[in-house]
């Protein structure tokens, strides 16, 4: 049983999660914004917010492992401290691929666009759905949602490939472009890690919720079994 400063403590820390969580959601807008308007104020304001980031991360991290060795949760608080770890990590993830795509908006800035930006804007799109979703299912779960938000994955996997193929007949046809189409491909890249991330957040939000194991898998929430071997 957990005393009710346990219980305010447990309270707190999911408070500050989904502060945390927010703040990422701001610095994937202005990383969005610094690349698709060119922006280099937005590029190094989420630059520089990086070590906010890294500094939450560390005391929420230390605070994770100091509740899980003085209390003695189980059910719900349970499974949600044991994967804050994971949430935590998640996020921090997230943010540092939006240093990476603030870094390439940098350089891209100052040459001339080679296209694709129409093709990025929806990615971006995408992509900010899937975590704007991702983050409300950390407050409130949603196995639908959760299923809807997958099945997002497969749509920007899709535009990477897509991209992807773009960016590699553009450096054939004009191969004084390499470095910036090159650039361009970091960012759609990073943008599919983030997809992915957004996926690791929903798993975690339902095992909280249900106590059951699932995982993106095939674009949809699956149940996974966890084999326990003597």
């Amino acid at each position: 049983m957990i005393s009710k400063k346990g219980e305010n403590k447990i309270d707190e820390l999911k408070k500050d999660i989904v502060k945390m969580a927010h703040y990422v959601q701001q610095l994937y807008s202005k990383a969005s914004v610094a690349l698709i308007e060119r922006n280099e104020h937005h590029a190094r304001d989420v630059i520089y917010s990086d070590s906010i980031v890294d500094a939450f991360s560390a005391e929420i991290e230390e605070r994770i492992v100091k509740l899980l060795g003085i209390l003695t949760p189980i059910s719900k608080d349970l499974r949600f401290l044991a994967s804050a770890i994971e949430i935590n990590c998640t996020l921090e993830q997230i943010a540092d691929n939006c240093v990476a795509i603030s870094e390439k908006a940098i350089l891209l800035s100052k040459k001339p666009p080679i296209g694709l930006y129409g093709k990025m804007h929806k990615m971006f799109d995408e992509v900010y759905n899937m975590l704007s979703g991702a983050v409300h299912n950390l407050i409130e779960p949603s196995f639908t949602e959760g299923k809807m938000i997958c099945e997002k994955d497969d749509i920007v996997d899709r535009l990477f490939e897509d991209a992807e193929k773009e960016l590699v007949e553009i450096i054939e046809d004009s191969p004084q472009v390499i470095n910036r189409a090159v650039s361009l491909l970091s960012v759609f890249r990073a943008l599919e890690t983030i997809a992915d991330l957004c996926t690791n957040l929903i798993t975690c939000a339902t095992f909280i919720d249900t106590g059951k194991h699932y995982r993106c898998k095939d674009d949809t929430l699956a149940e996974t079994e966890i084999n326990v071997q003597d």
